[in-house]
């Protein structure tokens, strides 16, 4: 078997005598090609990368990782109360962080891996594209601030004094948007189209602990809580009723965002087995924008 490095195809053998730059060997591995190099240093393009076959340059890596992972368990946290939402520019690498009492909402697409594979790739990305479109502008528009996007989920945080009924009204309004606005308007463009959109939104509040991950250039916030993770797992519950609230959440509910205009609770009591019989809402009402 060859492998293509930019152009150029390595066989799984020795290299060319000609190739030989000493007399030390090192041995470069991968998943689909294996290749001995029979040199102390050897560089090959492939696009932007490069395969560097030295054991000086893997120690010198080896040694800054483990610099930097003695000083994340060591060096002292410097952490600040948040008084809104925290950006990338708000903390840095090293151990700082800002705490906030915050709702966190989830909104995802579901089956999304049977729509990958079961329809073109443009149809696809025109259901994320007007999924993804409506839930971040209903967010915003309801007081959330735009956290992240995963594929095909949005993450949003709230804060203040009626982040739990302005979270949990921004969840009705996708459920409308879902339903009265993308359903319609994929049918008009698509009328043979057997595609249904479903999607579920999941929502927690808590406090949660800020901080930035990754490196220089490649580098995200990551939200430490009870309320990012629950939210997150909510979101894989049954889109039949496609938004879940924890009792937190729903305990701390105005009226609008919890008593439907006839009078009937919009919200319905379970028990969450999965996580210790935890008691959560649903709901498969909505909310006209």
């Amino acid at each position: 078997m060859a492998t293509d490095f930019g152009g150029e195809h390595l066989p799984r053998a020795r290299l060319r005598q000609g190739q030989q730059l000493g007399e030390a060997t090192e041995k470069a591995e991968a998943r689909n090609y294996s290749c001995e190099l029979t040199c102390p240093l050897v560089q090959k393009r492939r696009s932007n990368l490069y395969v560097f076959c030295s054991g000086d340059l893997a120690v010198a890596l080896k040694d800054d990782l483990q610099a930097e992972v003695k000083a994340i368990f060591k060096d002292q946290w410097a952490t600040g109360q948040g008084t809104a939402v925290p950006h990338e520019d708000s903390v840095t690498l090293g151990n700082d962080a800002v705490q906030l009492n915050a709702t966190v909402l989830y909104a995802d697409l579901s089956e999304s891996t049977g729509l990958v594979d079961n329809y073109r790739p443009v149809f696809a990305a025109e259901v994320y594209k007007a999924f993804l479109r409506c839930s971040a502008k209903i967010i915003r528009n309801f007081g959330g601030t735009i956290t992240a996007y995963d594929g095909d989920r949005v993450m949003a945080v709230y804060i203040g004094d009626y982040k739990n009924t302005n979270a949990a009204k921004t969840a009705l309004k996708i459920n409308w948007a879902c339903k009265y606005l993308i359903q319609p308007a994929l049918k008009a463009q698509y009328p043979n189209s057997t595609y249904v959109l479903n999607h579920t939104v999941g929502i927690d509040t808590s406090a949660l602990h800020v901080a930035q991950a990754g490196i220089r250039g490649a580098r995200d916030l990551v939200w430490i809580g009870r309320a990012a993770n629950w939210a997150a797992k909510l979101c894989a519950l049954d889109h039949s009723h496609p938004t879940w609230i924890t009792k937190a959440v729903y305990d701390s509910l105005a009226n609008e965002s919890k008593i439907a205009a006839d009078g009937r609770n919009m919200w319905e009591s379970m028990t969450w087995n999965k996580m210790n019989n935890a008691s959560i809402y649903r709901s498969n009402f909505w909310w006209p924008l």
